[in-house]
């Protein structure tokens, strides 16, 4: 059957009326998916978009979803509830709306302690403006993660990074609890995919 792909109304019928795809019959006639798609060319045989059409792509456009009307069990919802505790995700209850509205200050789990004033005042002082020329000289204008580096000093594409938080204020001007970090890095480093918690003191 190996050769069977070189025969243009076998492959034809596999391909338009069976609608099966290139790799699916490759794997059939025990060729390569690529081997398959230039004998569909060589034989003139109209191709469909990647992706469409296929047995790979069961939902196509036009499909209506099998559990379309159907009510999701108590048992599945419970399951689905059981999972976002475990992933410390708080399931939505539409009876109580969302389990944010309402809290304010400490009750918010990622409050700072009230220091957005008191940030933006201490970002205008000389103290940091100072410390600030300090720490691009010594890391060398160059992101501490991937190495990017600035060359052109535009500093609104970098940031420099508090490695023990904002909220610790004897360590906000010190020249060691500070590093300079590309933007992409700066978010990679407060997102979970930091498990290493890499400069985070």
């Amino acid at each position: 059957m190996s050769e069977t792909y070189r025969n243009p109304e076998w492959l034809a019928t596999k391909y338009l009326n069976e609608g099966l795809d290139a790799n699916t019959i490759g794997r059939m006639v025990g060729r390569n998916g690529k081997t398959v798609w230039s004998w569909l060319q060589k034989f003139g045989i109209e191709t469909r978009k990647r992706g469409y059409g296929t047995l790979g792509c069961r939902f196509q456009k036009g499909m209506t979803a099998h559990n379309k009307g159907k009510p999701m069990s108590d048992a599945q919802r419970e399951q689905i509830r059981k999972i976002a505790i475990a992933q410390g995700r708080v399931p939505f209850n539409p009876a109580v709306g969302s389990y944010m509205k309402g809290r304010k200050g400490a009750e918010v789990h990622n409050w700072k302690g009230g220091v957005t004033p008191e940030r933006q005042a201490f970002y205008a002082s000389k103290e940091w403006k100072s410390v600030v020329s300090l720490v691009w000289k010594r890391d060398n204008a160059t992101c501490q993660r991937c190495g990017l580096r600035n060359k052109s000093r535009e500093r609104f594409a970098f940031d420099i990074h508090h490695i023990v938080g904002f909220e610790n204020r004897e360590l906000r001007a010190e020249l060691s609890n500070l590093v300079i970090l590309c933007e992409r890095c700066h978010y990679w480093v407060h997102s979970n995919k930091n498990t290493g918690k890499l400069f985070i003191g």
